[in-house]
C-alpha cells in the first residue's frame, strides 16, 4: 500500500483500458489506481507557501471547491478544470504582484478559458464566481 503523501501525476487518452494505448505485454507491467484528489488543507498549505494571503487562499479555494463540484467530469473537458497547479500560478501572482488581488476574476477566468466555454458552462461559471464573491 502507498503512503498517503506519495503521488504520481501522469495523462493518458481517455481510453479507458490500458490496453488501447500500451502494448498487451507493457499492459500487464502496470497496476492502475484510481488518484485521490488533494484535501483542502494540504491545498490551503501549497498555496500559502507562495507567499499569498490567508484571505485570497480562501477565495481561492472556496471558488475551486464550487467549480469542481460544479462542472462533472463527463460535462467538462480535461483542459477546462481548475486544478491545483492552476491555483498555485495565481497565487503566485497575487503574491507576487498585490495589485492583482482585485483581478482575481480575471485570473480565475483566463485559467479555465471562460471565453472559449459553451454557453451553458459559462453560465455555470458565472455563478460560481458570484457565489464566492468573485
Amino acid at each position: 500500500m502507498a503512503h498517503p503523501s506519495f503521488r504520481i501525476i501522469s495523462t493518458a487518452s481517455k481510453s479507458l483500458p490500458l490496453k488501447d494505448w500500451l502494448g498487451d505485454e507493457h499492459a500487464n507491467m502496470f497496476f492502475t489506481l484510481p488518484s485521490q484528489p488533494m484535501s483542502s488543507a494540504e491545498e490551503a498549505h501549497l498555496l500559502l507557501q507562495t507567499g499569498c494571503t490567508a484571505p485570497v487562499v480562501r477565495t481561492l479555494l472556496a471558488f475551486a471547491d464550487r467549480y469542481r463540484a460544479r462542472m462533472t467530469a463527463d460535462a467538462v473537458q480535461k483542459n477546462r478544470r481548475l486544478g491545483t497547479r492552476a491555483l498555485l500560478r495565481i497565487a503566485r501572482r497575487v503574491a507576487q504582484f498585490p495589485a492583482d488581488v482585485d483581478n482575481i476574476h480575471a485570473l480565475l477566468a483566463r485559467a479555465v478559458l471562460a471565453e472559449f466555454l459553451p454557453a451553458t458552462e459559462a453560465m455555470n461559471l458565472q455563478t460560481v464566481l458570484e457565489e464566492t464573491g468573485v
